[in-house]
């Protein structure tokens, strides 16, 4: 057995410079420049929000359970998690909340005399506060409760944004008293067992759609949540850990995921963790936590909105940083080499890929969440189209959709109780092959064969297969690694060729299956889900109803 505390040979021995370049300056770095271009389209709450400011008027949101106002308004309670659609308006004063005085420029306020405060302000009447500069007076003034008045640009000069206040200046008005917060404590209770607990998905929900025009992020999220807590029964308060995945790169923010956490309900403090990566990998998160004791029920979900940005420059990104990144290769060519590599080695051919995509289209015609679907395609209309990156064509492509996707899982009797037929978790794995392109065998996906083998897929006949694939080639690479045959339905969905969202087509490739389960169309199936380039990670979960 190799010592993996040693290095390779090659390493081991001295390093000779050719005598051609002996004499230039060694590389030390490499600059790589990245720019995403964003195209961020306001929700209808926020429109109405930033309308009202050219009125001189602040807009706030009503919550429907307990009547409490929240500024800016983004459509959602993010104590409770529940759509919000009442409108009241806000007074222009209020009392600073906390705040900063900061010695450093911003880029592009030369406006602004450093140092500067910054603050939170509390509207009258609003429950929630938010960002605003305080002027008016000396920075050593400023404190904890100061009542504040906002200052507005001149009539001619006001639009639509929140820049028509300049800042907020004391009103002179006796200050607010300051509330001391209460302290939380935590219980840490680790359970001894080293047994695996039987743990379920019990509820799933999700949505998928050309382009979220319509709902933001948020919004959507709270009701597909709402809708999965509703049909299992259940309160946020009785879910006992939330974990969900996104990117802070496609969302074109950073920590974009604690704003989503408005969606769920997180007041009070609740157990959540996030990951960045598809659905699926944070959905294993929670089962490995539900495997410790401490909680019987969680919550799993993740979001996608490619439409906003460049999915294809946000992948780039991902690749290797010395020598592949900077070539800005895009993901759909580097998985048309892959599948020129297949058909070159006679593995598959395009009449089979043809195949492939039909299948796809013809089970999407049935799924509401297809983008592309068609109930009359033909292989000769597939065969004929156009290539886009050969030789891929169009229908070859995963479509590329907005949307997310929401689930509950649950343990032992608790999973019994909450659903009639719980989709049970049987096995999962996750493995992983070489970043590398160059040193894999790009015909295969050796750590797709590995977790399916893992996790069991391979014991028992299998009903019911999704399988997550960015090309028609890959699915055929998957179908392979899997031993899937013409006894199991595969991806009766119409899989990622039908909707594919960055970031949810994994956990959606579970939802799909714990459904069919669920509603016992099924009794057994796999379900796959896949990140980085050419199929270079793959989970493999396995479900079974009883």
């Amino acid at each position: 057995m190799t010592d993996p505390n040693s290095p390779p040979a090659s390493l081991s021995e001295d390093v000779k410079i050719p005598e051609s370049i002996s004499g230039l300056e060694p590389v030390r770095s490499v600059r790589s420049p990245i720019k995403l271009v964003y195209d961020f389209v306001p929700s209808p709450p926020v429109q109405e929000y930033l309308r009202s400011y050219s009125k001189k008027k602040i807009l706030g949101h009503r919550s429907p359970v307990d009547g409490a106002v929240f500024v800016p308004p983004r459509g959602v309670d993010p104590r409770h998690g529940v759509l919000i659609e009442e409108s009241v308006e806000l007074s222009d004063r209020g009392h600073v909340g906390n705040f900063c005085v900061t010695h450093l420029p911003i880029p592009g306020r030369d406006d602004l005399d450093i140092p500067y405060v910054s603050a939170w302000i509390h509207l009258d009447g609003a429950n929630v506060g938010f960002l605003g500069l305080v002027a008016g007076c000396e920075n050593d003034e400023v404190h904890i409760g100061m009542r504040v008045q906002a200052v507005w640009k001149k009539e001619e000069e006001l639009g639509n944004t929140a820049e028509n206040i300049l800042y907020w200046k004391p009103t002179g008005e006796p200050s607010v008293p300051v509330e001391k917060p209460a302290i939380v404590h935590g219980i840490n209770q680790m359970n001894e067992s080293h047994n695996f607990r039987d743990v379920a998905v019990v509820s799933v929900a999700s949505h998928q759609t050309k382009t979220l025009s319509e709902v933001n992020e948020v919004q959507l999220m709270a009701d597909l949540i709402s809708k999965c807590r509703n049909s299992a029964g259940v309160t946020q308060e009785e879910i006992g850990f939330t974990c969900s995945g996104s990117s802070d790169f496609l969302a074109g923010q950073a920590f974009s995921f604690v704003h989503t956490l408005d969606s769920v309900g997180a007041f009070p403090p609740i157990s959540e963790s996030h990951v960045e990566m598809d659905g699926a990998f944070a959905l294993y998160e929670a089962w490995v936590k539900l495997q410790i004791g401490e909680v019987d029920t969680a919550l799993v979900y993740s979001y996608g909105k490619p439409s906003a940005g460049s999915i294809i420059d946000v992948l780039a990104t991902q690749l290797d940083p010395y020598y592949v990144s900077p070539l800005w290769p895009d993901c759909f060519s580097l998985a048309a080499l892959q599948a020129r590599l297949l058909l070159d080695k006679g593995l598959i051919s395009l009449e089979k890929m043809a195949e492939i995509s039909k299948r796809s289209q013809k089970n999407g015609f049935d799924n509401p969440n297809a983008v592309r679907s068609s109930k009359d395609v033909s292989i000769e209309n597939l065969m004929n189209e156009p290539t886009i990156v050969d030789p891929l064509r169009a229908s070859d492509i995963s479509e590329i959709a907005d949307g997310g996707c929401a689930v509950i899982l649950a343990t032992g009797d608790k999973a019994k109780s909450l659903c009639e037929r719980p989709a049970w978790i049987k096995g999962i794995d996750h493995r992983v092959d070489s970043h590398t392109l160059g040193v894999r065998d790009l015909t295969r996906s050796s750590s797709a064969f590995l977790a399916a083998e893992k996790a069991g897929g391979n014991i028992d006949r299998l009903d019911v297969a999704e399988i997550h694939g960015m090309t028609s080639a890959q699915e055929l690479i998957l179908e392979k690694e899997f031993g899937l045959t013409e006894e199991t339905q595969i991806n009766p969905s119409g899989g990622c060729l039908a909707s594919d969202t960055m970031m949810a087509s994994g956990l959606i490739r579970i939802s799909e299956v714990a459904r069919r389960i669920i509603s016992g169309q099924a009794d057994r199936g796999l379900a796959h889900a896949t990140s980085g380039p050419c199929l270079q990670q793959n989970l493999v979960c396995v479900l079974e109803g009883e």
